[in-house]
């Protein structure tokens, strides 16, 4: 992760959000890559009724397969909860270097009021099988020694 980009994380976990595009999972996920080269996109999906769980299984794939390869990556997904939107995402930067990165970004109501958050794992794990998990919005990956932190709350 470049210094602009630790500042940026740190600057934002220190002092919170400051406007809604701050709090943003798509732009927190972009910010991670910037200046990056080559970074592989696995997409940006909305899941719902009408999803292609196929889709799904193949940007579940794609970071799987970037991750083996030592390759810098970038997934967006949202969905419906009980709860309200959720958006989330899952970056990966310097892999097979010193410092790897490798994060997830959340955003969720949390009693009623949306939280940011990130998770910064050691690396990612598939999950078994993972239909019914992709119906519920997940791609079937498991953060590995999972290091949370709070980014924003309204």
């Amino acid at each position: 992760m470049t210094r602009l980009a630790i500042a940026i994380s740190l600057s934002v976990a220190i002092f919170g959000c400051s406007d809604e595009s701050v709090c943003d999972v798509e732009e927190l996920a972009q910010r991670d890559v910037e200046g990056v080269d080559p970074v592989v996109d696995c997409g940006d999906y909305s899941v719902g009724a009408g999803t292609d769980y196929p889709e799904l299984v193949a940007a579940r794939d794609c970071v799987l397969d970037a991750l083996a390869e030592e390759s810098s990556f970038r997934v967006t997904w949202r969905y419906s909860s009980f709860e309200g939107p959720i958006s989330k995402a899952y970056v990966g930067t310097g892999l097979g270097e010193d410092a790897p990165h490798i994060a997830q970004y959340t955003r969720a109501n949390s009693v009623g009021e949306p939280v940011t958050s990130q998770l910064t794992c050691d690396d990612l794990i598939p999950l078994g099988e993972c239909n019914a998990r992709l119906q519920q919005g997940s791609l079937c990956l498991d953060c590995a020694a999972p290091q949370q932190k709070t980014l924003c709350e309204e």
